[in-house]
C-alpha cells in the first residue's frame, strides 16, 4: 500500500519499535464527525459582561473599605453578582446538562402543531425548533425566519449547517423580520414563533406581530405561539392578544402559562425568565 504522507510512513517504519505510533497518527487523521450546534437562548456576551461588572465592583469594594467608596462599589457589585448568577443559571437550564429546558419547550410547541404541510417558523435563532419540523415531516418544504442581529449569537450560516448536520434537506432560511414577513397571505399551512415577538425592535406594538404572523397562515392552518404574553411591558394584556387573534380568522384552542405546561424549576419560573410566557395555539378557520 502506498503511503503519500511521510509522518505515516515514518509511523509505519517505526512501528516495530513503537506500535503506539501508527496508532495515534492515524487516529490524528480521522476526522471528527461534526455535531450541530445549538447554543441557548442566552448569550454567553451577556454572562460574561455581567461577571466582569460584578468582579469589577466588588474588587473596587475591597479596595476601598476605609471609605465611602465601599458602599458605592459594593452594593452595584452584589447586584451585577445576583444578575450573573441568575443569567448563568438560567442559561444552564436550558442547557443539556441543567435539565434541557429549551428542547422541551421546542417540543411542547410540536406537539400542538396539529397540521402537515409547510410551515414557518418566525424568529428560527439558531434552526433548532425549524428542524425538528422538518424531520417529522419530510413532505413539505419548511422556511426559518429571523433577523439574525449582531448582539445574538445566531446566524443563517448556522442554521445552514445545522440542518445539513441533521439531514434535512426540506428546509430554507431566509433573513427577514417578524414586523413585515413579506411572504403571500395564506400560504403556510403552519406558522410557529417561540420567544420571539417581545424581542422585536422595528415595532413597539407587538400585537402587531400576531396580526402579520397569522396573516400568513391558510385557512385549516394551525399556530402555535410561546411569547411573554402575560407581561404588560409587551402586552396591554392577554384578552387583546386573543381578541386579535380572532380578528384574524382564527380561533384560540388553547391558552395556557408556560409554567403549567412545564414544571418550570428555578430560574425558569421567575418573572424575568418564562414567569409571563404563555402558548397559544389554534387553527384558522375564516377570512380575516
Amino acid at each position: 500500500m502506498a503511503w503519500e504522507n511521510s509522518r505515516v510512513v515514518y509511523a509505519v517504519d517505526q512501528l516495530d519499535a513503537n506500535p503506539y505510533i501508527l496508532a495515534m497518527e492515524l487516529q490524528r487523521r480521522v476526522p471528527v464527525q461534526e455535531q450541530p450546534h445549538y447554543s441557548t437562548w442566552i448569550r454567553m456576551s451577556k454572562i460574561v459582561t455581567f461577571w466582569l461588572l460584578a468582579v469589577v465592583f466588588l474588587a473596587s469594594g475591597f479596595v476601598s473599605l476605609l471609605n465611602i467608596w465601599f458602599l458605592l462599589s459594593f452594593v452595584p457589585g452584589f447586584i451585577f453578582t445576583y444578575i450573573a448568577v441568575i443569567v448563568t443559571l438560567t442559561h444552564w437550564r436550558f442547557s443539556s446538562s441543567g435539565g434541557d429546558y429549551q428542547r422541551k419547550i421546542h417540543e411542547l410547541l410540536l406537539s400542538h402543531k396539529s397540521v402537515v404541510g409547510e410551515t414557518l417558523d418566525i424568529g428560527c435563532g439558531n434552526g433548532s425548533l425549524l428542524i425538528k419540523a422538518a424531520m417529522a415531516d419530510r413532505s413539505a418544504h419548511h422556511i426559518g425566519m429571523d433577523f439574525w442581529g449582531s448582539d445574538w449569537e445566531y446566524s443563517m450560516q448556522q442554521c445552514q449547517a445545522n440542518s445539513k448536520l441533521e439531514g434535512a434537506n426540506n428546509v430554507e432560511f431566509q433573513k427577514g423580520t417578524a414586523s413585515k414577513t413579506e411572504f403571500l397571505d395564506r400560504r403556510f399551512a403552519c406558522v410557529l414563533s417561540c420567544l420571539t415577538f417581545h424581542e422585536v425592535r422595528d415595532e413597539s406594538n407587538k400585537l402587531n406581530m400576531v396580526k402579520e404572523a397569522l396573516r400568513v397562515l391558510r385557512y385549516g392552518g394551525c399556530y402555535a405561539f410561546l411569547d411573554l404574553f402575560g407581561d404588560t411591558k409587551y402586552y396591554p394584556s392577554n384578552d387583546e392578544v386573543r381578541a386579535v387573534i380572532e380578528q384574524s380568522g382564527c380561533i384560540v384552542s388553547l391558552d395556557k402559562p408556560l409554567a403549567e405546561l412545564i414544571a418550570l424549576p428555578f430560574p425558569l419560573n421567575g418573572k424575568r425568565a418564562l414567569g409571563f410566557a404563555r402558548l397559544l395555539c389554534g387553527t384558522k378557520i375564516s377570512v380575516s
